[in-house]
């Protein structure tokens, strides 16, 4: 199984980055065979059993460059670890899952934020249940860090 990270990467100064660095080399060395983290701008292949190929900057129009990728990586899975602030909450994670639905590539999230009604609109965020809702219906699946955060996403539709 070919397996593949969306996420910031070292030497890029992000929690996000150093947490994928350290669960892609769990997972190469688990698997036996190297994995590929799709970088953004600034990521740099650092051993031989994560390769990092740098594909995308923050904005809006990330999704083509990532679905390049996953094709000419031929990749089974896509990880994405998400943050609002790395990949935001617009069109682009749509259009990149419905583009990996295409490419009969499966889906997983992390989702390292996840906003509840109250933090949302703090944030500027209303719309937080809506993209939840839409990320359970086109992901294969989701990950969060605590309880709490999966009670947010269960009271936004997601499915369990």
């Amino acid at each position: 199984m070919r397996i593949g990270f969306l996420s910031t990467y070292p030497p890029q100064h992000c929690g996000i980055g150093t947490y994928t660095e350290k669960l892609s080399l769990h997972v190469a060395e688990t698997l036996g065979e190297p994995v590929l983290v799709l970088s953004e701008e600034g990521g740099e292949q650092q051993v031989e059993s994560v390769r990092v190929q740098p594909v995308f900057s923050r904005g809006d129009a990330w999704h083509p460059s990532v679905l390049r990728a996953t094709r000419e990586n031929d990749l089974d899975l896509i990880h994405i670890q998400h943050a609002p602030d790395i990949f935001g909450m617009g069109t682009s994670l749509e259009k990149l899952l419905r583009g990996l639905r295409r490419q009969k590539v499966a889906s997983v999230i992390t989702l390292h934020t996840v906003y509840n009604l109250r933090s949302g609109v703090l944030e500027r965020k209303p719309h937080a249940p809506v993209f939840h809702f839409m990320l359970g219906q086109l992901a294969d699946g989701l990950v969060a860090h605590q309880p709490s955060m999966m009670e947010t996403l269960r009271r936004h539709r997601v499915p369990a």
